[in-house]
């Protein structure tokens, strides 16, 4: 399992997790998210976010439901949007209380091509 940035600039990132046992050798996903460095700290991705998704990449074959899965705070939406490439669910909804944030997970949402994946802005606190 490896995660890394492949084509990182000021807009967007995209990560590649690549499979390192024998039998899914040539096993890869990429995810590109948008990211803002003039926008509010949810705008940036966050080392956090490479952790979670990175967790969900490991035990993906574990990870499977029928239903509806929720990111609460999602940033970049980077574990939401691995959980939806992998389909761990039948749909994914990701929520922040940062409109500038859903603005670009909605475009890392067009960008990685996604049909089953929505956002709401969700404040807490």
């Amino acid at each position: 399992m490896q995660a890394k940035r492949v084509k990182p600039n000021s807009t967007s990132t995209t990560l590649a997790f690549h499979a390192r046992n024998r039998e899914q050798q040539n096993t890869c996903v990429n995810v590109t998210v948008f990211e803002s460095v003039h926008e509010p700290p949810a705008s940036h991705l966050w080392p956090s976010a490479i952790v979670l998704a990175r967790l969900v990449w490991h035990w993906r074959k574990r990870i499977k439901t029928a239903g509806t899965v929720i990111e609460l705070g999602c940033g970049t939406g980077l574990p939401g949007l691995l959980v939806s490439k992998l389909q761990l669910g039948r749909h994914v909804v990701l929520t922040d209380q940062s409109q500038a944030s859903l603005d670009l997970v909605r475009e890392s949402i067009r960008r990685n091509g996604l049909k089953d994946v929505s956002t709401a802005c969700l404040e807490w606190g």
